[in-house]
């Protein structure tokens, strides 16, 4: 993690607006740091109101209980672990080739309620005036969530959302259509994170059924504005973009080329003082950095 905080190179830190759909999760969120900074308000949204109550708002914090996708009509599917619920019905050829993540009485993917539900698009939420960070994990739903957020996107950062790379659900969208619609509206992928697999029936490693043998099954994708077009990105994202790299991701490199971008239009300085504080307060990253000032 890095020893410094964007904050000690920038003097007027504007807001980071986060967009968290499907808010409950087993895991710490990833943008914690920015809010523990106060560098972020977020609204959140979660259908299950069970996990709703379970979500502890902060000062800078607001959860609503919309299904977010993409303005229709569902079926929304209860597995029995929470987490595994989605408006896509768990597809038991694919689930059930794997330890530990079965379908049947029991197992994690075993439906227990279905219930129609309306979907909402971010685009027609009148509260929402800005969002700078999409954070999205809804269970095979994500690419009906970004169809109905198309209008906001161009002032989006970053994208944090998972994929599945094999079809958990049924007729769900895979990373390849996800990243197909991504590239169409000017985004790039930068990482992947949470990569993740299982082992194939009868198969378990190290005693432990979550360590894949070989199949990747979902991660963590994580988009940014193409970044050969920075110099035609507005000054605002582009620094947004770089302290949600810095703060969340640890990616320093492309953080400094927004900032070099930025501030061929501005002038401000803040991309020269950010090199000199990565070398100063990044031994592991001055090892390799030859890097000069481009402005």
């Amino acid at each position: 993690m890095q020893n410094f905080s964007i904050t000690d190179v920038i003097e007027e830190m504007p807001l980071i607006s986060i967009l968290d759909v499907g808010a409950m999760k087993d895991d710490p969120n990833r943008y914690q740091t920015l809010l523990d900074r106060g560098l972020a308000t977020v609204v959140g949204f979660e259908p299950r109101l069970d996990a709703l109550a379970k979500l502890e708002g902060g000062e800078n914090e607001f959860y609503l209980p919309h299904a977010v996708g993409s303005g229709s009509q569902e079926i929304f599917y209860e597995c029995r672990h929470g987490g595994c619920s989605s408006i896509y019905k768990p597809s038991p050829p694919h689930i059930d080739s794997f330890t530990s993540i079965g379908t049947s009485e029991g197992a994690n993917f075993e439906i227990v309620g279905e219930a129609p539900i309306t979907t909402v698009r971010l685009d027609e939420i009148e509260q929402l005036t800005e969002a700078d960070y999409l954070y999205i994990d809804v269970q095979g739903a994500e690419l009906d969530v970004l169809k109905g957020a198309e209008k906001m996107l161009g002032d989006v950062a970053v994208i944090d959302l998972e994929v599945e790379f094999v079809p958990l659900y049924e007729n769900q969208p895979l990373f390849a259509d996800v990243d197909r619609f991504m590239r169409a509206h000017g985004f790039l992928i930068h990482k992947l994170i949470d990569v993740s697999g299982r082992p194939f029936k009868p198969f378990l490693l190290n005693d432990n059924p979550a360590e894949a043998i070989s199949q990747l099954l979902w991660a963590d994708a994580v988009y940014v504005p193409n970044f050969t077009r920075f110099a035609e990105t507005a000054p605002q994202r582009l620094l947004k973009t770089a302290i949600i790299l810095h703060e969340v991701y640890d990616s320093y490199d492309l953080a400094a080329l927004a900032l070099a971008a930025r501030e061929e239009m501005t002038g401000d300085g803040v991309y020269g003082d950010y090199l000199k504080s990565l070398k100063k307060n990044q031994p592991l990253v001055h090892s390799f950095m030859n890097v000069r000032n481009r402005v």
